[in-house]
């Protein structure tokens, strides 16, 4: 398992999602629909699980953004806007644990639900934290 194998396979998860306008595995594009998805990894804890086993933990922060004012979405619509977004992101990844067995498990948390000032104006923002657990035999 590796960075990009698991980059690849979560953009293709999240582009099958209903819903969803734009997905990156980019933060730093210009977004050009929204509910969008942007995410990256971010860290690789790992634990030492025994003497021939460690665990590594792939941790990739998926971000779901909406403008409100740019796009004519009051605030409150825009707040639902990323709720339903975020629940179809998890729940995406609840039932698809292995990812496709590029993992032994997900989890798929929210973390942060916010907003921000933006030169475009007001964009709502959820974070989805997806841990992927992988078990390495050493030898």
């Amino acid at each position: 398992m590796s960075w990009s194998t698991l980059s690849s396979t979560i953009k293709a998860k999240l582009q099958t999602i209903s819903g969803l306008g734009m997905v990156s595995d980019d933060y730093r594009v210009d977004i050009t629909s929204y509910p969008a998805v942007l995410f990256q990894g971010s860290n690789d804890p790992s634990s030492f699980i025994t003497n021939t086993e460690n665990e590594h933990v792939y941790t990739f922060d998926l971000f779901i953004v909406q403008e409100c004012e740019s796009t004519g979405t009051g605030h409150s619509a825009a707040l639902t806007i990323v709720y339903n977004a975020i629940d179809a992101v998890v729940n995406a990844f609840d039932s698809y644990q292995t990812l496709g067995g590029a993992c032994e498990y997900t989890e798929a948390m929210t973390s942060v639900i916010d907003e921000i000032n933006t030169s475009n104006g007001l964009m709502v923002f959820g974070r989805v934290t997806l841990k992927c657990h992988k078990l390495k035999t050493v030898t």
